[in-house]
């Protein structure tokens, strides 16, 4: 299998960058492209010249995909996503993984029982600074790590209505704007033993807050003795940031939108690396890897795998329990309720 027939449902702005993707590589053939939009269906099928659906079941049911790329609501199409596995189609899924822990560990039991392979889009895996980071953690060139902090504003305009109901959405800002940041902190410390977490929303009074997720977060995770980290999320009128820091005995290391930067303990920059610029060319590099995972599966191991993922789940349930309890919660306590 050199040509990879794929499928896109979704077509956020997420989608459409992995659409554009496939279509540029050569391990692709764009088979069928879906959304509830029909109007921006038809407008990318035209384009992208492939098939264009706005019923998902007839998307799926009507074609004979090798990977299908999710990029739509869970609530919206987790029918036709088991319907695809069982298949026995390749699932690369945007973040987060699913509303919750239970439904992600139903997702890794149905994907392991068709034997298939699934992965979830974490674009900062593919990304200079954190490369970098990772890199220098693994090479033990940045050592005895103690404080990790990171915080995300997220621009309110860009929180979808369904985002807000917690029975559609299953969380907020920390689900779906923290989720790469709690990717990076297990990809490079493992999981916390412990986290602590509030969490809230500007809703005018408690009936209201009860049923809307969470427009900001606070959450402390302790990995040992001597790390811990500390991840802060708000909603903002205006544009975005987000800022990843690292502390160690000998040097520091800031992570923001535009540059990876490291310094030693006086302040000196060592390394200054410019991240890249065009978020497509690492939409690009996550569909390669996807594709040569399956086609190659013995060179190019599966990136951000459904199990990785379900780490991921295990501490954000967490976080979320501890809110509910006003207690420290533990993400291994988690994982060993998982079949």
């Amino acid at each position: 299998m050199d040509v990879l027939k794929v499928g896109i449902l979704g077509l956020s702005n997420e989608g459409q960058l992995l659409l554009e993707a496939a279509s540029e590589l050569d391990y692709f053939e764009l088979t069928a492209i879906a959304d509830k939009d029909s109007v921006l269906a038809e407008r990318l099928g035209n384009k992208y010249s492939c098939k264009w659906y706005d019923d998902y079941r007839q998307f799926v049911t009507q074609n004979q995909f090798d990977c299908l790329i999710v990029a739509e609501a869970f609530y919206a199409c987790k029918e036709y996503i088991k319907t695809a596995i069982n298949n026995k189609t390749h699932i690369l899924k945007t973040a987060p993984l699913a509303p919750d822990f239970e439904s992600a560990n139903l997702l890794s039991r149905c994907a392991k029982r068709a034997e298939i392979s699934f992965a979830v889009v974490n674009p900062a895996r593919f990304d200079k600074g954190f490369a970098r980071l990772k890199q220098l953690i693994e090479q033990e060139k940045f050592r005895q790590a103690y404080l990790v902090t990171a915080f995300v504003e997220v621009d309110q305009k860009l929180i979808a209505s369904w985002q807000e109901d917690k029975k559609l959405a299953g969380g907020g800002v920390l689900l779906r704007n923290c989720y790469q940041v709690v990717d990076q902190l297990i990809n490079n410390f493992g999981m916390p033993q412990e986290v602590y977490s509030f969490n809230t929303n500007r809703a005018e009074d408690h009936k209201q807050r009860v049923f809307r997720t969470e427009d900001t977060s606070v959450v402390m995770m302790k990995f040992s003795e001597t790390l811990c980290a500390n991840v802060a999320a708000t909603s903002v009128f205006g544009e975005g940031n987000e800022i990843f820091n690292v502390y160690s005995k000998e040097s520091a290391v800031k992570i923001d939108k535009s540059n990876f930067v490291l310094k030693d303990v006086f302040g000196k920059i060592i390394e200054n690396i410019e991240r890249i610029s065009d978020i497509s060319l690492l939409y690009s590099d996550i569909m390669k890897s996807f594709a040569l995972s399956i086609i190659k599966p013995e060179e190019n191991p599966l990136c951000s795998s459904i199990d990785e993922n379900i780490r991921n789940m295990a501490v954000i349930e967490s976080v979320y329990l501890s809110s509910r309890t006003a207690m420290p919660e533990s993400p291994h306590r988690v994982m060993e309720i998982r079949p």
